[in-house]
């Protein structure tokens, strides 16, 4: 699975004339499923060092895990705020949890890539949004 995540994040960045490589890449959510505090198992350090490792510059936020350290990759956990999303080429959601407000991250982000079907009820900025 995180190699399938890697190459649709990277067709997608591709479609907007951005490689991969040297592209700021925004992680929302990196636990094993919605709303716990546990990543063992999570395919979000997978992904992660993937990208990495083809030069996109990642980072993450995740308000249950504030500091990742696990399997080589050492991160902490950025502030959501619209600036955060402005910056990054795309959004991926790896943890639909609860306390996202979808719609504002839509709102603010140049393109979301879900994989977790969490802006399926988003009706504004339709066009910002890849549902995998």
């Amino acid at each position: 699975m995180p190699y399938f995540v890697v190459q649709r994040i990277a067709e997608e960045t591709n479609k907007m004339s951005k490689p991969l490589f040297g592209s700021r890449i925004g992680i929302l959510g990196v636990t094993y499923k919605k709303d716990v505090n546990d990543i063992r198992e999570s395919p979000a350090i997978e992904i992660i060092k993937i990208l990495r490792e083809k030069g996109a510059m990642v980072s993450y936020n995740d308000p249950m895990i504030p500091n990742l350290s696990e399997d080589g990759v050492k991160m902490s956990s950025k502030k959501l705020t619209k600036q955060f999303l402005k910056n990054q080429v795309c959004v991926v959601i790896l943890s639909d949890h609860s306390f996202y407000d979808w719609d504002w991250i839509v709102r603010h982000s140049n393109l979301v890539i879900d994989f977790r079907n969490a802006t399926a009820n988003v009706q504004n900025y339709r066009q910002n949004i890849v549902l995998l």
